[in-house]
């Protein structure tokens, strides 16, 4: 699962493909996730470098309302899809 996002890097080039590649469940009930992009999901798969690391915190109050039952991916992607810069992406 991945989000489809074309948003702008720092090398000129937008990255489209959007991974969870970093989260954590904090003992205060929040939550810390790192989404990485990539210029496509083929880049992704062949292991290449991303292009640009977007870290976000989720206060323990949103993951107790939007995550009831534990950290499920799909729930994560759909709540990053209403925040800032990842409104209005695709799942992949």
């Amino acid at each position: 699962m991945a989000l489809l996002k074309n948003i702008s890097t720092d090398y000129g080039v937008y990255a489209s493909y959007w991974k969870i590649t970093e989260i954590s469940l904090n003992l205060d009930g929040s939550c810390d996730l790192v989404l990485s992009g990539y210029y496509n999901e083929e880049t992704r798969d062949a292991n290449l470098l991303h292009l640009k690391k977007m870290e976000f915190h989720i206060d323990s109050n949103i993951v107790v309302h939007y995550f009831p039952s534990g950290l499920d991916m799909a729930q994560v992607y759909a709540f990053l899809k209403t925040t800032g810069e990842f409104g209005g992406a695709e799942d992949i």
